[in-house]
């Protein structure tokens, strides 16, 4: 079974007392739980970070992946690219007044820079 967690830097005190009931259960196999967080927003007091380290020393498998921000990807360079060919991707126009910036707008984030456009 795969789980999907987003933001669990908002997740309650209950909750993250459950996912570390549920990793750290001898008893638990065939689970894999993926977990997103924003990290500018968790810092190492953080109560998840707090759970995750409990976690980690009561033998649960823990794996950090860091994902790059869209503009360092590969939609990020056919961002630039569809940018730099297409003249009318440069203007802004009033209904769409961030078509002309939208790295500096989204700072970095795709679903944001989907929802503003």
């Amino acid at each position: 079974m795969a789980l999907f967690f987003d933001d669990l830097q908002w997740l309650d005190e209950a909750t993250l007392e459950f996912l570390e009931d549920l990793l750290t259960r001898p008893k638990t196999r065939y689970l894999l739980l993926i977990g997103a967080d924003r990290d500018n927003e968790v810092d190492p007091g953080h109560p998840l970070v707090r759970r995750l380290d409990k976690i980690g020393a009561a033998g649960g498998i823990l794996e950090d992946v860091i994902l790059a921000p869209w503009a360092e990807t590969i939609w990020g360079i056919c961002w630039r690219i569809a940018f730099t060919a297409i003249p009318a991707m440069r203007r802004s126009s009033p209904r769409y007044p961030h078509a002309n910036e939208p790295r500096s707008v989204a700072n970095g984030r795709s679903y944001f820079l989907r929802a503003i456009s």
